[in-house]
């Protein structure tokens, strides 16, 4: 299997997995469409991706706001014209115990809503599913 010419969106995409993933794929070809809340670290990855002669956007994006996932998911259309791959790879990282329900309970919510709203935003416009 060969992902030349695939359109990839990555969340989470700033760092770790997601930036790692993000260089990969470009580096074999993909058409990656990052997205994460850091503006500038997508940026550079973008500028990073290009200089090596790979092809890469970005939006800002919050995956919990489905405004924002819309607009992640129409860049990737309208630039590259279709969208073949979504790794849903957004997340957040707890900074304190892991039995702090603040923080768990926020972990869980991220990871319900991202998976949601980018189904949503996926699915056939004929199908009755808007937001």
């Amino acid at each position: 299997m060969t992902v030349k010419n695939k359109v990839v969106v990555i969340t989470g995409a700033s760092s770790g997995i997601g930036e790692a993933t993000a260089k990969l794929l470009a580096q074999n070809g993909a058409k990656v469409v990052l997205a994460a809340r850091r503006r500038e670290r997508l940026q550079q990855i973008v500028d990073d991706i290009v200089s090596a002669g790979g092809e890469a956007v970005f939006a800002q994006t919050d995956v919990r706001d489905a405004a924002e996932v819309q607009a992640l998911v129409d860049l990737a259309i309208s630039t590259y014209g279709q969208l073949d791959v979504i790794f849903n790879n957004a997340g957040i990282m707890p900074s304190s115990p892991i039995r702090s329900r603040g923080k768990l309970s926020q972990h869980h919510q991220l990871r319900a809503s991202k998976a949601f709203l980018v189904l949503v935003c996926m699915a056939p416009p004929s199908l009755p599913c808007g937001i």
